[in-house]
């Protein structure tokens, strides 16, 4: 809690702190909790949320997330901010869905500068696209199903059924759990053996 209260004093008057994995873990909630009600400064929370597809997807194409414990961790994640919500001020809250910010960029952050109480300029959000949102809908090989338990926690941020429902099934051929991850692996396996050879390249360079 020290952490952000000097973060706060040396950033004024106003520090943004973005840190994504904070709401996987319960603990890191609740000490943000004691800060916000102990501390003299005006702290507001804007949670951000995205439809589990999308952000599995994200997960795996960007880094090889592994598919089987993607969708739980979703879940678990997004309880626990159902739960920080429900511990603060209404005043204190801000929710922001991923799809309606790139639908209305310049309105959605336009709310978020209200929210934060700071200036808002005419270009924020020019640099903000769609296309990312329904990539997930256009890789043949992404088969990812949710749970049940997931499309809960997800209603409760206004997901419909209707999109949280992937076409694509698992087969023998295309299976979430081994040809997704067998094909991130070959791709990992050629990104690693391309720096391999640079760095060889370059080692032989500062040799000569």
């Amino acid at each position: 809690m020290r952490g952000w209260a000097a973060l706060s004093e040396r950033h004024a008057p106003v520090f943004f702190e973005k840190t994504p994995r904070h709401i996987q873990h319960w603990a890191a909630l609740s000490l943000l909790l004691r800060y916000i009600h102990t501390t003299d400064h005006d702290v507001r929370i804007v949670g951000l949320v995205r439809n589990p597809l999308a952000m599995g997807y994200s997960a795996w194409h960007s880094w090889g997330a592994d598919l089987r414990t993607r969708p739980s961790i979703w879940r678990q994640s997004y309880q626990n901010l159902l739960r920080f919500q429900r511990a603060l001020d209404p005043d204190r809250y801000l929710l922001v869905r991923y799809e309606d910010m790139c639908a209305e960029p310049g309105a959605t952050l336009r709310r978020v500068c209200e929210f934060a109480g700071v200036a808002c300029h005419d270009s924020v959000g020019a640099g903000i696209h769609r296309q990312s949102v329904a990539r997930w809908q256009e890789d043949p090989i992404y088969v990812l199903q949710l749970d049940e338990s997931v499309k809960a926690v997800a209603r409760q941020f206004g997901y419909a059924d209707a999109e949280m429902v992937n076409p694509r099934r698992p087969t023998d051929r295309l299976n979430p759990l081994n040809h997704v991850r067998s094909q991130w692996m070959r791709r990992r396996r050629t990104v690693v053996s391309a720096k391999a050879k640079a760095y060889a390249a370059l080692k032989r360079a500062r040799m000569v």
